[in-house]
């Protein structure tokens, strides 16, 4: 999203590869950063933020709905709360093609993480998925993330067959 070169290599079990043992994570040189925390920090020290263009009030907000993700999908154990932040993000999405002004945020990235990832991973039980396409503004803006900065890396890499593998899972 910081137009940064990068390499998507698709990897199954790839929790295990991070140091903290959760995705996502970024290999640059010999060095590991996982969580999007640290990897925010870590982008930002190199002089790339997503949020640069927002104003105090909108980044007070953008960590709020941050918050929200990582409280609700995070740990999405009942289904009513995984409801109630799809309805939050949905009606501050709305109809714009991002949360805040016309480009990404790392709430994107936060939301696009997790959205995608209940969206394309094979359950026993459909009832999560089924929650979050009951938001089509929010289904419409992971297919866009995905097809923005995944595609072209699923053509790109040898190891894509898992990624290959979740194309179709987005409803049209």
């Amino acid at each position: 999203m910081c137009n940064l070169p990068v390499q998507v290599v698709c990897r199954a079990n790839a929790e295990y590869m991070s140091p903290s043992g959760k995705v996502p994570f970024i290999r640059v040189g010999n060095q590991v950063v996982s969580e999007l925390g640290p990897i925010v920090q870590f982008v930002k020290a190199k002089g790339h933020s997503l949020s640069d263009g927002l104003d105090e009030v909108q980044k007070a907000e953008m960590k709020a709905y941050m918050e929200l993700v990582n409280n609700m999908l995070l740990t999405a154990e009942v289904l009513e709360d995984v409801d109630q932040c799809c309805q939050a993000l949905s009606q501050r999405l709305g109809t714009q093609s991002y949360f805040f002004n016309k480009q990404p945020t790392e709430l994107d990235a936060l939301v696009f993480g997790h959205l995608f990832t209940i969206l394309t991973t094979q359950l026993t039980s459909d009832e999560l998925s089924e929650k979050v396409k009951n938001y089509s503004n929010l289904v419409a803006f992971c297919r866009r993330i995905e097809q923005h900065y995944f595609e072209d890396h699923d053509k790109d890499s040898s190891a894509s067959a898992a990624s290959k593998s979740s194309k179709g899972y987005l409803p049209s």
